[in-house]
């Protein structure tokens, strides 16, 4: 059945446009990982139920390049990992450390230090917010 102005299709049908050349890491919480679907291409019906999946999808559906980072509840696990590969941006999803959303401020402070371009509110404005 097909609905007049809305078109269906399933990921593995997109095809990313490839004019840009952006790597993007997806910095998740721990608990959103699915070692079955390392990349997020939906290969489990459970990655398709969160919203991390979506975002990795839109994301190269428009052509960037995305890598999956998910946040161990250690920084220094983190400062390792973002030192190892050359993100052009993080897309930061976290939403706590170590189970304190307060937490989650520590984030945009690494970023920062390590001079990375990422998403979201800075350490002052998650501060201020909480």
């Amino acid at each position: 059945m097909r609905t007049k102005g809305l078109n269906f299709r399933k990921h593995s049908q997109k095809k990313p446009k490839q004019a840009n050349a952006i790597t993007v890491g997806l910095l998740i919480d721990d608990e959103c990982f699915f070692n079955n679907d390392p990349l997020y291409l939906g290969l489990t019906a459970k990655s398709n139920d969160i919203m991390e999946f979506y975002i990795a999808d839109a994301l190269r559906t428009l052509g960037y390049k995305v890598q999956i980072i998910p946040f161990k509840n250690s920084i220094e696990i983190l400062i390792e990992d973002l030192k190892a590969h050359r993100y052009d941006l993080v897309f930061n999803m976290v939403q706590h450390y170590k189970n304190d959303r307060k937490g989650e401020l520590f984030i945009p402070a690494v970023l920062d230090m390590l001079g990375i371009r990422y998403t979201g509110p800075d350490s002052a404005g998650i501060f201020n917010h909480e």
